[in-house]
């Protein structure tokens, strides 16, 4: 009898595996999509007069909405790998974006991302770290790279040169550039392994600003919208400063919480110039201020979120772009978009965004099973 049972527990195991979806059992490593989709997003474009046109860089290319975030979809043509994607506000159905890869290559659309060209010819091989677009009619092009300095195009992406004068030795490990929205033509910001410097010449040449900065890496750069003289810069584990004179001077905001040092990321509210978010990658927060810094609380974002970029739009909703999971990091979230008006309530608006996850980092659930 001990063995007949023995028999029928092995029957009905084998009937109840045999009886699963086939789409739920793998013996080999596979991918397969999993939700709520999400995947890496790494920066985010506002269209300055569609208050509904939002493009992001994601893992499988650029992706467009036109609602306001609700649903996105991937534009065929544009360069996959998580890039860097900007539009010339001056002329906004005219879009740049750069692949991330040590040989990168920049493509453009002239038609609000519908089609796309890759138009670079000599860019060098070093991976892209930041990307501006100083609109027209200068339509000037800003690549910062990680020990090349900063590449600079003057005929929409096609030819590309060294814009580094005054940049030696750690500042040409570039962290972050920002073209000031209604600043004077001519002005952006560069934030470097050797501080914070400024061009007023299109980039023909360089100086540091360090009036009340210290000198080490500025990690996030962002500028107000509506007071184009105040800006904040992150500082890599050194915390967040502001300028109210256009960079002349800086002073540090509170340091507390402890977390806020790591901000990597900032967003600056469009009506409020004192209203500025900052977002930390490993940190996994998002920390807001309504004093220009004086005091921060942090924001509802679900834990485990790790944010790669901010980012306003013009009706003033806060986007944030998130990272896909790792195998070498906890927890499951599946990264993409989330939104929110205030910072008390983060929804994810990932609909048409899709991420592709090995199945051996993904945790047991409901709706989702592994044998291997």
């Amino acid at each position: 009898m001990p063995s007949l049972r023995l028999h029928l527990c092995r029957f009905s195991l084998l009937l109840a595996v045999a009886l699963l979806p086939m789409s739920r059992l793998s013996a080999q490593p596979s991918w397969t999509p999993v939700g709520p989709f999400g995947g890496t997003v790494t920066s985010l474009a506002f269209h300055p007069n569609d208050l509904q046109l939002i493009y992001a860089s994601a893992d499988q290319g650029i992706a467009r909405s036109t609602d306001g975030g609700n649903s996105w979809q991937l534009l065929p043509g544009s360069p996959a790998g998580g890039g860097r994607v900007a539009l010339d506000t001056g002329r906004p159905k005219v879009l740049y974006a750069v692949s991330p890869f040590s040989q990168p290559r920049v493509f453009r659309s002239a038609d609000g991302g519908s089609h796309w060209t890759a138009v670079s010819r000599n860019l060098p091989a070093s991976a892209p770290t930041a990307f501006a677009v100083e609109p027209s009619p200068a339509s000037r092009i800003y690549l910062g790279t990680f020990g090349r300095g900063i590449l600079q195009s003057t005929d929409g992406g096609v030819t590309w040169r060294g814009a580094n004068q005054g940049l030696t030795g750690l500042a040409l490990f570039i962290h972050s550039l920002l073209v000031p929205p209604r600043g004077p033509a001519g002005t952006v910001l560069a934030g470097t392994r050797d501080g914070l410097y400024r061009t007023v010449d299109g980039g023909a040449s360089w100086s540091r600003l360090g009036q009340g900065l210290p000198v080490t890496a500025v990690s996030a750069l962002a500028a107000s919208p509506s007071d184009p003289r105040t800006l904040y810069a992150g500082l890599g584990g050194s915390g967040i400063y502001r300028s109210v004179d256009g960079g002349a001077t800086w002073t540090p905001t509170a340091a507390s919480p402890a977390e806020i040092s790591l901000a990597d990321s900032l967003a600056v509210h469009p009506r409020s110039p004192r209203t500025v978010y900052a977002g930390s990658f490993f940190g996994s927060k998002v920390f807001k201020s309504t004093d220009g810094g004086a005091h921060w609380t942090v924001t509802a974002l679900p834990s485990g979120i790790r944010v790669r970029t901010l980012g306003f739009s013009p009706t003033g909703l806060l986007f944030a772009g998130a990272a896909a999971p790792q195998q070498d990091l906890p927890g499951i979230d599946p990264g993409g978009i989330l939104r929110t008006a205030d910072g008390g309530r983060w929804t994810r608006v990932n609909q048409g965004l899709t991420n592709l996850t090995d199945r051996k980092s993904t945790r047991l659930n409901s709706s989702h099973i592994t044998i291997s």
